[in-house]
């Protein structure tokens, strides 16, 4: 075997001492390397969370755009039924009022005709020949019955109308309780509130 020469004491504590360096050189490597795989792991998980993030907010974002334009289909829903019968209320209202003159002419009309039947019936003055003979008693009576059953059907006609009348306007109230319930339920579960 070949033989070393022997450089004393101070060699081997040189080459434990370089060995030992050596090893603790090899272990700081490694503990780097996995303080790095670490670091590259945090990094990756720091990437996938946020990622995540943008995501969810994304999520949020699309919810809340669906959310707003839902209620801004609802509310252009609901203005649009409004207007609708608010204009229907007042072209009904307008038919009824015009209506209403119309039976006020005609109600003039048979107090006029009753009037002068009445004044014509209790006069003392004698009628001429020519209105005596248009107009005896049993036509006048036969044109005041006609009268009054034509009146008797506008007093029956005017009942109707304001119970319709009073019906409409139950049902407006209703549906206006019913919207106030319905807007005070809605600003009740608006998010944010």
């Amino acid at each position: 075997m070949l033989k070393l020469p022997d450089f004393g004491l101070g060699w081997k504590v040189a080459v434990g001492a370089g060995v030992a360096a050596l090893a603790l050189l090899l272990w700081q490597n490694h503990r780097v390397e996995k303080l790095e795989t670490k670091v590259a792991q945090a990094e990756a998980d720091k990437q996938r969370l946020i990622a995540e993030v943008a995501r969810e907010q994304a999520q949020r974002a699309a919810l809340a755009l669906d959310y707003k334009s839902q209620l801004a289909a609802a509310d252009l829903k609901f203005t649009t039924t409004q207007q609708e019968k608010d204009d229907a209320f007042n072209k009904q209202r307008a038919a009824l009022e015009d209506r209403r003159r119309a039976d006020g002419v005609q109600l003039a009309r048979l107090r006029d005709t009753i009037a002068i039947y009445a004044t014509a019936a209790g006069s003392p003055e004698p009628y001429s020949s020519a209105s005596a003979a248009a107009v005896s008693s049993s036509d006048r009576l036969a044109v005041l019955g006609g009268l009054l059953s034509e009146g008797a059907g506008l007093v029956v006609e005017g009942r109707a109308l304001v119970e319709q009348r009073e019906g409409e306007l139950k049902r407006v109230l209703d549906e206006l309780h019913a919207t106030r319930a319905r807007c005070d339920a809605g600003a009740a579960s608006t998010p944010g509130k």
